[in-house]
């Protein structure tokens, strides 16, 4: 069983379409919505702990080298730690897509300790105009900082949704997923530079492509 978790967070509401299109081509998966109140931020993490071993768990949201957060509605609540650093062994045995920011620091410390069987993270995923100029060595051409921004978080969805839909469809191991987003984030590379004329995105994709890990 596939289970996927999504804190509700307007930053990142835009994830939602990746459950949609998988769940338009009729993909069996559970989904965990962690709202932006205690209560559920508590019971989450109890039907977390209650995932069937062995299983694949995809989450979607912010995170950073330290912890996995919940969700938000400011100013009325602020994001917390849904599962820190110390509760990773809550995914003992399971097959993780971390589809979060530094998600690849997080698992290089702690997924043998946590006893993951299989994981997949990234490193920093700019999809704010803020988070955009704050991207060391990125040189915005052609495009402004909120439009690229925009179109990053569109590029993440496309290949994001293609790579696990192809994952379930052609019924892949879970060690495969990688090299086919590699092979995904390739393509969009080169159609930045050589059809859209769009460096900026390509170094993006490039850098997401770099700082990703399978461990």
């Amino acid at each position: 069983m596939t289970t996927i978790i999504i804190p509700i967070d307007p930053s990142t509401s835009f994830l939602f379409e990746i459950i949609e299109r998988l769940d338009n081509i009729g993909i069996e998966f559970k989904v965990i919505e962690v709202h932006a109140n205690e209560e559920s931020y508590s019971s989450s993490l109890k039907q977390i702990e209650a995932i069937e071993k062995g299983s694949l768990v995809i989450f979607l949201g912010h995170g950073t080298n330290e912890q996995l957060y919940g969700g938000e509605n400011e100013p009325d609540f602020t994001q917390k730690g849904l599962i820190k650093k110390e509760q990773m062994r809550v995914f003992e045995d399971q097959n993780l897509f971390l589809l979060s920011c530094n998600s690849s620091g997080l698992l290089k410390s702690y997924s043998k300790v946590s006893k993951i069987k299989k994981s997949i993270g990234f490193g920093a995923l700019p999809t704010s105009k803020e988070e955009v100029l704050d991207e060391k060595k990125l040189i915005v051409k052609n495009i402004s900082a909120e439009e690229l921004a925009e179109k990053f978080k569109e590029t993440i969805l496309d290949i994001t949704s293609t790579c696990l839909i192809q994952y379930f469809n052609r019924g892949l191991h879970f060690s495969e997923l990688k090299d086919l987003i590699h092979l995904h984030i390739d393509k969009n590379i080169n159609q930045c530079i050589l059809e859209e004329n769009n460096p900026s995105l390509a170094d993006l994709l490039f850098n997401m492509k770099a700082n990703m890990i399978q461990l």
